[in-house]
């Protein structure tokens, strides 16, 4: 199954974008020429890219199949979108401005020592001390290999972590994922549901954790679900956390097939959990589960616009 992984993951990070470049070699002034036809984002902004994998049984094929293509293979087709538009910014730059990252967490960390050994793998830290066209080559393949590996690595054992996202968002978003002199972007792999054991607390209508019967339980399963959300405050429970200037890409929503406004409930739940930390609602992307050919541009754009 590994070889399989890396293989699909591999094709998807090489796949042609919507933003076509030409050639690599550094060019007379001293950036590296990929450049697109159209500049969307200006050069000299420092991107800083993280993403959150949720690494539950959402991903097990077992449990959860899909014969189009399975979550997880999906996952690391998104994950190859954001590589691609991360190396397409940097190879816009000249050498001097370059000061980029891009990493990837799991939250809890597993026990696994070789998980750990692939996550700091995805920590890519870019400047114009570490740049060369080798390097910046090495990207997609680099984290195809280490993606591929965890992923693997949760299936075969079917050991599912899961993700405390409450709690990352709590305690260490603003030290992981946010520099006061870049542009900040959070990238969500979920399919929606918030749930840990150790995040479990509720308040009123608020909660840390949601599941797939939770909004049927709290009447959230008809046409004025929205009405019913606002006067009673339905929602997650708070961070106290300022993300204010921070794009929030969430990707992977799965809601349950069984209540016909779930899917609306769950981003309206992520949508004002969000800008409740002070996230602009137009730096909000929520992408239902989808294959990674529909949501490439989608992706793409978000990050570079």
């Amino acid at each position: 199954m590994y070889k399989a992984i890396t293989l699909l993951f591999t094709g998807l990070m090489t796949a042609p974008s919507s933003f076509p470049y030409y050639g690599s070699p550094m060019d007379q002034h001293g950036a590296i020429s990929m450049m697109p036809e159209e500049s969307i984002v200006a050069p000299s902004v420092n991107l800083n890219i993280s993403i959150l994998i949720d690494l539950s049984d959402r991903i097990d094929p077992g449990k959860y199949p899909n014969p189009t293509m399975e979550f997880y293979q999906r996952d690391t087709g998104h994950i190859g979108s954001i590589v691609r538009a991360f190396k397409h910014h940097v190879a816009q730059k000249r050498i001097i401005q370059i000061d980029d990252r891009l990493s990837t967490y799991i939250d809890p960390l597993p026990h696994e020592p070789e998980i750990a050994r692939h996550l700091s793998a995805l920590r890519i830290e870019l400047n114009r001390n570490t740049i060369t066209r080798e390097v910046l080559a090495q990207i997609p393949i680099q984290y195809a290999e280490n993606t591929a590996k965890i992923y693997n690595q949760a299936i075969t054992d079917n050991h599912f972590i899961g993700s405390d996202i409450w709690r990352f968002f709590k305690s260490r978003v603003k030290d992981y994922c946010t520099r006061s002199n870049a542009k900040n972007i959070v990238v969500i792999l979920t399919d929606g549901y918030m749930y840990h054991p150790r995040s479990m607390a509720s308040e009123g209508g608020r909660r840390m954790s949601i599941g797939r019967q939770t909004f049927k339980e709290l009447g959230l399963n008809t046409s004025d679900w929205k009405t019913i959300m606002e006067r009673r405050d339905f929602g997650f429970f708070p961070t106290g956390n300022d993300l204010n200037g921070t794009k929030i890409l969430l990707l992977g929503l799965n809601p349950n097939p069984e209540n016909p406004f779930e899917e609306e409930v769950l981003k309206a739940y992520w949508t004002q959990w969000f800008t409740e930390m002070g996230v602009e609602e137009s730096d909000i992307l929520i992408k239902s589960s989808d294959l990674p050919i529909n949501l490439n541009q989608s992706i793409q754009e978000f990050i570079l616009k």
